[in-house]
């Protein structure tokens, strides 16, 4: 069954319904061959197999939009970014139409429920006579056409470039898919197809040929020889004749405009790591490899300062002497630094409150015992002081020596005398059991012995000298070199002398809470300066030696290069990056080699160009009443291989387009 649609503006639809149709194909014509190019796309590349599919799809030609796509298939094939995240298509077999088996029949009733179709009713079927041609003709705008897109998308017309959209006048059916129902007849038996938009429609309607203006290419190539190209032949040659000399050209174009020259790092070059690299670099350097090398620590740029200081001295080794003995200077400052802090750190602190916390339980002591040898009695003025305890050890002395010396001190019993007075002790016992309690814990001795201990040392904190050594001719030379240095021994002094302070008004208020912090040490960044400026004398007196200056100039170099290095950073990586993409770029060409494609042409040329598909067109060219126009077979030796043609015989070898009429151009291609 056919249907076809003329390119006039008062345009008129043709649908043939022909049961001699039906006939089973023979093998290597259309059918066949296009299965064949199918199972082929199959081993090619994603973005081949897309290119394909739009070749089937646009017999028209591609567009540069379609050019544009496969061209960023191509490359998001060999993984360059694909920023509009497009997905190959590939050529599948719902793309094709369906072969009509032996004895099939399929007729062409009715098209209707358009929905969302132009501004065709819904209420509005389109019925075709079941034999011979039915013509439906119109004005413009009476919504032929739209019959007619609606039967190339559900059909599987070899031009899918035409869409079909709701009315353009009515808003709200803007987003709306256009809906249709085909009545098909097969076999006797009638079945009603729903077709939408987008989906992949019914077998049966694939066994449509729909044709139009945009089909109506004459399926004849534009050589010498005016040649037969069968239905679907061209998708292949396209793709080596066309798609792929356009794609490479991209390519070619894309590649030419990517600057990779490194003639502007020619300043880096030299025998030095960095040389090295800008001098093999390539889209296989790894760019953290640059990084890592343009990546200098202090102490590197320090290095190249001394470096840079010693290879220029014209007398090394007595500058070497003054470095030194500026080291020295700066040794004993941080040891007198460090020396100073102990007075004053966390142990320190530590160590006097502790000292402070025994004062005040000795005392609290003190006062209880005190206390507690009162006993709430009136006692003569001293008791309890020095005097008083000799006066008590003398009598414990006579007590244990001399009066008892069977009893222990005190000894109270009822016949016992006092040590003193020998008057009987009754209740002055208790008194004298609680004065030689007071005599054996000693608690004022010790609260003394703890506050002379307490006041002695904090004589020392208030007599120590924490004054950090820095002169004024030490100063001004760390200041050369580091200003920030002087400042940070000054802050640090500052808050040694508050801290001195706070542990002195510490000890009067017994408070310890919140004490105030010292400053950072500037100890480690003295120590670290000195050793900075011991290894810079060390290398004043390598330059001194002609073998060690040598080795000292290719430090330097290298150092050197790789401060520049840094500098320009950015830009090598971004060279780089331009490599990588070049070659990147350039992998595509391997799915750019037309040969193995223009090769698989002439075979399927081979394949299906017969006897048979030759007797079948002479038959169609006749029935369409262009049987003066003659075809036959020649063939063609390629490389040994023997390939067939199939030529109309036409004596002249202008451009078939010159020489046929449209009709007789357009009965070709109905033919076709």
């Amino acid at each position: 069954m056919d249907a076809y649609d003329s390119c006039a503006n008062n345009v008129t639809i043709h649908v043939v319904n022909n049961k001699d149709h039906g006939q089973i194909q023979p093998k290597g014509t259309t059918m066949s061959l296009l299965d064949n190019i199918l199972k082929w796309t199959q081993t090619l590349p994603n973005w081949q197999r897309d290119t394909a599919r739009r070749l089937l799809q646009r017999e028209e030609g591609l567009s540069d939009e379609d050019y544009a796509e496969l061209y960023s298939l191509l490359k998001a094939e060999h993984g360059l970014p694909n920023p509009d995240n497009l997905i190959p298509e590939p050529l599948a077999a719902s793309h094709l139409p369906t072969s009509i088996q032996t004895g099939q029949t399929v007729i062409l009733k009715e098209i209707s429920n358009l929905t969302y179709v132009n501004r065709i009713a819904s209420d509005q079927p389109l019925a075709f006579s079941q034999t011979g041609m039915t013509v439906i003709y119109g004005g413009n705008g009476s919504g032929k056409s739209g019959y007619v897109r609606v039967m190339k998308q559900a059909c599987r017309c070899r031009d899918q470039s035409e869409r079909v959209y709701p009315n353009a006048n009515d808003v709200a059916s803007t987003h709306k898919t256009p809906t249709a129902r085909f009545k098909i007849e097969n076999n006797g038996n009638t079945h009603k197809i729903d077709w939408e938009q987008d989906c992949v429609p019914d077998e049966l309607l694939s066994s449509i040929s729909v044709f139009d203006s945009r089909c109506a290419r004459s399926y004849l190539t534009a050589e010498q020889d005016v040649a037969y190209l069968p239905y679907g032949l061209d998708i292949v040659e396209n793709m080596a004749r066309d798609v792929i000399p356009e794609l490479e050209r991209r390519l070619s174009a894309e590649i030419s405009a990517i600057d990779t020259n490194t003639y502007v790092f020619n300043h880096l070059t030299g025998e030095t790591k960095v040389g090295a690299l800008i001098s093999k670099l390539s889209a296989r350097t790894n760019p953290k490899t640059v990084e890592a090398l343009a990546t200098l620590s202090d102490e590197e740029e320090k290095r190249i300062d001394a470096l840079g200081k010693a290879l220029a001295e014209s007398d090394p080794i007595t500058k070497a002497g003054d470095l030194k003995r500026f080291v020295s200077r700066l040794k004993t400052l941080s040891d007198n630094i460090k020396k100073v802090s102990l007075w004053v750190n966390a142990d320190a602190v530590t160590r006097l409150k502790k000292l402070d916390d025994e004062v005040v339980t000795a005392e609290l002591a003190e006062k209880n015992a005190a206390i507690a040898l009162q006993s709430g009695e009136e006692l003569l003025p001293g008791t309890g002081e020095p005097l008083w305890k000799a006066l008590f050890e003398a009598a414990r002395k006579y007590s244990t020596e001399a009066a008892y010396p069977e009893h222990e001190f005190p000894h109270t019993a009822d016949d016992a005398l006092c040590p003193l007075c020998q008057s009987p002790l009754d209740e002055a016992g208790e008194r004298l059991k609680r004065f030689e309690q007071y005599i054996k814990d000693d608690v004022a001795k010790t609260a003394s012995e703890k506050r002379a201990n307490l006041a002695a040392i904090r004589k020392k904190i208030e007599n120590a000298n924490l004054k950090v050594a820095l002169d004024q001719e030490l100063s001004d030379e760390i200041d050369q070199l580091d200003g920030d240095i002087v400042q940070a021994i000054k802050e640090y002094q500052a808050s040694i002398d508050a801290k001195r302070q706070w542990m002195l008004s510490a000890l009067d208020s017994h408070d310890w809470d919140n004490p105030p912090n010292l400053s950072d040490s500037p100890y480690q960044i003295l120590r670290k300066l000195a050793a900075q400026k011991l290894r810079e004398a060390r290398t004043f007196l390598k330059a001194a030696d002609a073998d060690h200056k040598k080795k000292l100039e290719q430090e330097y170099d290298e150092l050197v290069a790789r401060k520049n290095l840094q500098k320009s950073l950015q830009a090598v990586i971004d060279l780089i990056e331009r490599m990588k993409k070049v070659a990147a770029l350039k992998k595509c060409k391997n799915d750019l080699k037309t040969k193995p494609i223009s090769d698989k042409s002439k075979e399927f040329a081979s394949e299906a160009i017969t006897k048979e598909l030759k007797a079948a067109l002479d038959r169609e060219l006749s029935n369409l009443e262009v049987g003066h126009i003659k075809t036959k077979l020649k063939e063609r030796n390629v490389k040994g291989k023997i390939f067939h043609q199939l030529l109309l015989e036409m004596p002249t070898n202008r451009n078939i387009d010159e020489i046929l009429s449209e009709g007789e151009q357009r009965a070709i291609a109905l033919g076709a």
